[in-house]
């Protein structure tokens, strides 16, 4: 049966157009065609993405905080913590991956010691300390001056804490009622615990710079690479050239790690959707994940790859600017961040609501039905650029109603931002909150939250 459906899956009259098979595309004469095992790399290199995003990303605080005291004993061989100040995982695996293969974790009495040789435990113990240091993200808000807002945290309560995680996070009146005489505190002591305790799960400023640091990295890399694989390709200049040939279209290297890159970032992309900061838009970034990844796929093993460069290149070419302008407005820099964003906005609408429709989808639409009739891949190709264009036109309203805004002079965010509570109004601000004025706006800055993303 799973042949059958393999077999099926395969079938040449839904991926390649009539009188054409699979073996036209088989390698030879020195020319190479694509191939969906190609895509498999794709999957180890989204791995890598996460890694190097990992240490992009970290903060040197957290690990700082994550190595306890330690000690070495020679005698026995080991790196030996207090069970108190137990390291956490993060430092488990890297003792065990990065330092020196450990033996064994062993946990005795009120010590846990990693066995080492002797020589060994004393070689981490020495290197340890060195390799806790800054890496991209963090030193680089720390030269923005991206400041980071003090929040008053809930005070431990079991029976508040259970009802959080179990029956929700935003009480009805009734609720609020009946907690107050569990817990013994009164109705405005139990709004208050909630209040605070929704602000701790909410990103912090400085988790949302680092986040935009990194996408902004990777889509300003990926378009000028991007730009550089197509712009001496003569169907950059001539679309009908994209379907010169077709389908028998070798590849270059270029374009294979073109396509490798970019379709194993978006795999990441969705692998960390979870831990990302959340936004109110999460279905649609799921949607747009989705559709993307199939578009990338698809597009390689049916050859459309003169198309998706065209389209890979035209997304890239706005979304380093939206993250530019994030990072700038956590940082503070509210004309620079209120430029970029005018320029961003003005760039998306450009790329996405007039190239993209008028000279990209026709391209794929029109000009293929004059060499061939069309079949299943053809419809399924224009259909989720379908999708993608009708989230591009979502998005574009959102920035459209942030742009009429920002003329008017209305105070200015992301249309899908989580604001933050704050308890200003209960003389309860924590202290280094910026006085009234800053208390009026969603963590300090008016323009926008990091609640954006790649719209794409």
């Amino acid at each position: 049966m799973l042949q059958t459906l393999y077999d099926y899956f395969w079938w040449e009259r839904l991926w390649l157009p009539v009188n054409l098979t699979w073996a036209d595309l088989e390698d030879r004469d020195g020319r190479v065609y694509a191939k969906a095992s190609d895509l498999y790399i794709t999957l180890p290199l989204a791995l890598l993405f996460l890694i190097v995003r990992y240490f992009f990303e970290l903060d040197p605080g957290v690990l700082a905080t994550q190595v306890p005291a330690y000690r070495v004993s020679p005698a026995e061989g080991s790196i030996v913590f207090p069970r108190a100040q137990h390291p956490g995982p993060f430092c488990q695996w890297l003792f065990v991956l990065t330092l020196h293969p450990a033996r064994s974790l062993v946990n005795t009495g009120s010590f846990v010691s990693y066995e080492q040789p002797k020589e060994a435990s004393v070689g981490i113990a020495r290197k340890l300390r060195p390799r806790i240091k800054s890496y991209v993200a963090t030193p680089l808000a720390a030269l923005l001056n991206v400041k980071e807002k003090t929040r008053l945290r809930a005070p431990p309560n079991p029976t508040l804490e259970h009802f959080y995680l179990t029956g929700g996070k935003h009480p009805k009146q009734a609720e609020v009622e009946l907690l107050s005489r569990q817990s013994g505190l009164s109705g405005r002591q139990v709004e208050r615990w909630f209040r605070r305790r929704r602000n701790q799960d909410r990103p912090s400023l400085l988790k949302k710079f680092r986040e935009a640091s990194w996408r902004f990295t990777f889509y300003l890399i990926a378009f000028i690479a991007g730009m550089a694989v197509i712009v001496d390709k003569p169907w950059f200049y001539d679309m009908k050239k994209v379907w010169e040939g077709y389908p028998i279209q070798s590849t270059i290297p270029s374009q294979y790690w073109y396509y490798m890159i970019e379709l194993s970032f978006y795999w990441s992309l969705l692998f960390s959707i979870a831990s990302d900061v959340k936004r109110k838009d999460f279905k649609e970034q799921i949607i747009h994940h989705v559709a993307t990844i199939i578009l990338i796929s698809f597009s390689w093993f049916a050859n459309y790859i003169r198309a998706g460069t065209l389209i890979m290149a035209l997304h890239d070419s706005s979304d380093y600017l939206l993250e530019s302008a994030k990072m700038f407005n956590y940082a503070g820099w509210k004309n620079t961040c209120n430029n970029i964003f005018i320029v961003f906005a003005i760039v998306f609408i450009i790329t996405r609501l007039v190239i993209l429709p008028f000279w990209i989808l026709h391209c794929t639409v029109v000009y293929p039905l004059e060499l061939y009739p069309a079949f299943f891949g053809y419809y399924f190709f224009n259909s989720m650029m379908g999708v993608l264009q009708m989230l591009h036109i979502f998005w574009a309203y959102l920035i459209l109603r942030m742009a009429h805004k920002f003329i008017t002079g209305k105070q200015v965010e992301d249309e899908r931002s989580d604001r933050e509570e704050t308890e200003s109004s209960e003389g309860e601000e924590a202290p280094g909150g910026g006085g009234a004025k800053s208390r009026a706006l969603a963590n300090g800055h008016p323009i926008l939250n990091n609640n954006h993303r790649k719209n794409d």
